[in-house]
């Protein structure tokens, strides 16, 4: 059994917008070790109702975070972390694009996005 992110010792959490041609939705991501190099995670997307929806989630060696989200499409980000904030590219479908996320406090509400 994966351990819930939002409740894990370690849990970080970011906020992020990805932009969906005119479309622009905003996305809470948490993601927390889960031992034994594992992790769990979570995500939130007030726009499409989906709120703690729990990832798998890969960590490699050289940094990169694979996240799947478990919704048609195939849809997953392949993340970095820099100067604190997570930055890749998200892939769903024949739609990929950019996203960064910035740091948030575990369980603060995710913002709207800019428009």
């Amino acid at each position: 059994m994966l351990t819930p992110a939002r409740t894990a010792p370690g849990a970080r959490a970011w906020s992020g917008t990805l932009a969906v041609g005119p479309q622009r939705l905003a996305m809470g991501l948490v993601l927390a070790p889960d031992g034994n190099d594992r992790w769990a995670g979570a995500i939130d997307i007030p726009q499409q109702k989906i709120e703690g929806l729990p990832l798998r989630v890969a960590h490699s060696a050289d940094g990169t975070f694979t996240v799947a989200l478990p919704v048609t499409g195939n849809a997953r980000m392949e993340l970095r972390e820099a100067d604190g904030t997570l930055v890749g590219t998200f892939h769903q479908g024949a739609f990929t694009g950019p996203i960064e996320f910035a740091p948030r406090k575990v369980g603060a509400p995710v913002a709207a996005p800019a428009p």
